[in-house]
């Protein structure tokens, strides 16, 4: 219920497609936007909501078997605000799986990442093979920027995100949000 479903893939002469189920709302990225010009924040417990939801989705795929019962070990790669459709139901629903990989699947070009730098796992940044832990760092980025209202890193371009991303912690979200729950700010303290 919290993944946007594949209805078919086919084949035409511009290349291959997919026909995705349809998600009447918007991206998360269009509500943030919205909120920011309005100087305000999405509600905690919507957001949290949102969040939760977009996890269960990201637990799915992580979860996913062939037909053998083997596990897939499917990396998302893009858990972005931009990826995480609203539905106008109150569901929220992970979209966008056409950078996810498999383990041991070789459709990426060495050297080539894939995905939002800004919510990009420094590990995968650095260029070791990604697993789902770099999802969860990537939900976590979500997280810091559903509470704070900004973007974790505020840089100009990929490379000045890459090199924060790779040479710098990330600031305390306490810091950031002096009252968020200290349940919330001690998921950053164990990472």
């Amino acid at each position: 219920a919290h993944v946007v479903q594949v209805v078919e893939v086919a084949d035409a002469p511009l290349g291959v497609f997919l026909v995705l189920d349809y998600v009447e709302g918007d991206a998360l990225s269009g509500l943030l936007n919205s909120a920011r010009a309005q100087g305000e924040h999405i509600p905690r417990r919507i957001a949290g909501r949102i969040l939760s939801d977009a996890l269960i989705g990201l637990h799915a795929a992580h979860e996913l078997v062939d037909d053998a019962g083997k596990p897939l070990n499917l990396v998302h790669r893009d858990f972005s605000p931009h990826n995480i459709m609203v539905g106008t139901d109150g569901l929220s629903r992970l979209t966008d799986f056409g950078i996810a990989k498999a383990a041991g699947e070789n459709a990426t070009t060495t050297g080539v990442l894939k995905g939002k730098v800004g919510y990009m796992a420094p590990e995968y940044a650095l260029g070791k093979e990604p697993d789902r832990r770099a999802d969860i760092w990537s939900a976590g980025v979500v997280l810091w920027e559903l509470l704070s209202g900004a973007r974790l890193f505020k840089v100009k371009n990929d490379v000045a995100a890459l090199i924060k991303l790779v040479s710098q912690a990330p600031a305390r979200i306490e810091d950031v949000v002096p009252d968020v729950p200290s349940a919330v700010a001690a998921l950053w303290a164990s990472s």
